[in-house]
């Protein structure tokens, strides 16, 4: 147990130490893309509408990231050598007698296309973003009516004559991250009061031009021309720390996390030790920024060759894996280990006696509850009740033991907390899934949005509409109170109507169809800026009503985010 624990705290470590290196990695490559790329040959592929001659100018390529890939492979190898080191005796039992002594082989051919193809698939991942952001940001701008080489300027950034490199481009950044930079230049510049406030709603602005925003607003002007740009270079280069941050993060734990389940597999190879001597469990760091699908993971423990399993469905290997379809909200950014237990014993007995490969062990017992089907139970009941009383119904599962909670009898539009069901979603411990219906088949309230966000033992809520459409939320990454909630509702109600083509509320097809779909949207807005993760499935007459009016409201929700 006093290795495992070692080699524990080494990885745990080894995330710490190769977060940062990463990191600069990734933003110093992203600086020599965009410092080197001749703005004229920029500005010439906008002329001629050629999105991927443009992004071809930024000359990025598998050597451009180099760097942040050469850092990749040091965690991978420091992770593996780290393992091999830790977790393994100085001295291992050899098949046939004798020992050995154990190394990991970053040269191993698995190893090595490992490697390969995750350095090719990262570089192709961010290249293909690039060229999204390039080709969103360049419709933008002349939709705007900005001349080419403002947008190639948009693009690449602008040069600081202090240091001779580029700052405030959006190459780097997420399809998200570019639209937020655009909407902080397009408020600023309406001298528009409304939109303009919105300014102090980005959590990642320079607060140092804040009074310089509320004079231009109180002024009833925009802010000039020289100033904005110095603010939308200094958000854009704050979002694109924040991205940098999240994949050095994400990519030093799945490289050492990948590293630690490849070095057990060497050793499976060698015939040092099999696979049923090797038990591996997920280990959450046990802070508050472990998500909670994760926390519930804590402790989980499997066989070599068996996936980890969360409470999303989603399977990884190891923390960070991706190879069996976990999606991002399961990879970015997570703060897991996966610790090995092996037994040597076992292994050196076997050693003595030939080696023989050890029966195998037996196939565990399902452990209720299960979910699904307590998932699938609460939904037919809060629809079946309500479609009988023209009311909200409230079930809860508690994904630990199975035990059903019930709510309060509902409102028309409302249903509360029993005592049991308050405290158990209050409870931090706790892990109650929450169902209840919606008899108008609409989304999300702003109590539903509150005790999604703020109900610590709540892991999710679903809100089951009586036409056959469900939305499902869960708590972002950015906090948020029930003041903030009101005022964000209030201020998507303000605004949303201004961005609808004229005449949309002439025909009653499309009222019918926002009635569906209006919070919906307003969760949209609520997910890109970071509050909530939500998902709609649609059906019927919403499903109908999306296909009419979602790309109108698709557009809307991001300028709107």
């Amino acid at each position: 147990m006093a290795t495992r624990v070692a080699t524990e705290k080494k990885l745990l470590a080894l995330i710490d130490i190769f977060t940062p290196e990463i990191r600069k990695a990734f933003l110093g490559s992203i600086s020599d893309v965009t410092s080197t790329t001749v703005l004229q040959s920029v500005v010439d592929a906008i002329e001629a509408g050629d999105i991927e001659q443009a992004f071809r100018s930024l000359g990025y390529s598998q050597a451009a990231m180099r760097p942040v890939t050469q850092m990749i492979e040091r965690a991978f190898e420091t992770g593996g050598v780290t393992v091999a080191g830790s977790a393994f005796p100085k001295r291992v039992s050899a098949p046939g007698g004798g020992t050995t002594v154990f190394r990991f082989d970053v040269r191993n051919s698995r190893a090595e296309a490992w490697l390969r193809d995750h350095s090719s698939d990262f570089v192709s991942r961010i290249g293909e973003e690039t060229r999204t952001v390039i080709r969103d940001t360049v419709t933008a701008g002349v939709e705007a009516g900005r001349n080419p080489r403002n947008i190639a300027l948009d693009i690449i950034g602008r040069v600081d004559p202090a240091t001779g490199r580029r700052v405030g481009g959006v190459v780097g950044l997420t399809q998200q991250q570019a639209a937020a930079v655009r909407r902080v230049r397009e408020e600023l510049a309406s001298g528009e009061r409304d939109q303009m406030m919105n300014y102090f709603n980005r959590v990642r602005r320079d607060k140092r031009f804040d009074r310089t925003v509320m004079k231009a607003i109180n002024d009833g002007r925009p802010v000039d021309a020289d100033t904005l740009g110095k603010i939308a270079n200094r958000y854009s280069d704050s979002l694109l720390q924040l991205r940098g941050e999240n994949i050095a993060r994400t990519e030093a734990l799945q490289s050492l996390n990948q590293s630690a389940d490849m070095a057990m597999r060497q050793a499976i190879d060698e015939g040092l030790i099999n696979n049923g001597d090797v038990t591996k469990e997920w280990d959450a760091s046990g802070d508050k920024r472990v998500r909670p699908t994760h926390a519930a993971m804590d402790g989980q423990r499997k066989g070599m060759d068996e996936p980890f399993t969360s409470p999303s469905g989603a399977q990884l290997m190891f923390p960070g894996d991706s190879s069996l379809g976990a999606g991002a909200e399961e990879v970015i950014n997570c703060r897991c280990i996966v610790k090995h237990d092996v037994d040597f014993l076992g292994a050196a007995v076997r050693a003595e006696n030939g080696n023989p490969t050890p029966p195998p062990l037996p196939t565990p017992i399902p452990v209720p509850p299960d979910i699904p089907a307590l998932n699938a139970t609460a939904k037919a009941e809060v629809v079946s009740k309500g479609k009988l009383t023209k009311t909200e119904h409230l079930r809860g599962i508690d994904e630990v033991t199975g035990e059903i909670l019930q709510g309060l009898e509902g409102q028309a539009s409302s249903v509360g907390f029993s005592p049991e069901f308050a405290a158990a979603v209050a409870d931090p411990s706790r892990r109650i899934m929450v169902h209840h219906n919606h008899p108008r088949s609409s989304g999300f309230s702003v109590a539903d949005i509150y005790q999604t966000t703020n109900q610590p033992g709540m892991t999710g809520l679903w809100a089951h509409g009586h036409n056959g459409t469900s939305y499902f939320a869960e708590r972002g990454t950015v906090p948020i109170s029930y003041e903030q909630i009101q005022s964000n509702l209030k201020r998507f109600e303000r605004h949303f109507s201004t961005y609808l083509p004229p005449g949309f509320f002439a025909s009653k097809q499309n009222v019918d169809d926002l009635n569906l779909l209006y919070y919906w949207a307003w969760g949209e807005v609520l997910q890109g800026q970071g509050y909530i993760k939500q998902r709609a499935e649609f059906a019927n007459e919403s499903e109908a009503a999306f296909n009419r009016i979602g790309p109108i409201l698709r557009n809307l929700i991001m300028e709107l985010i």
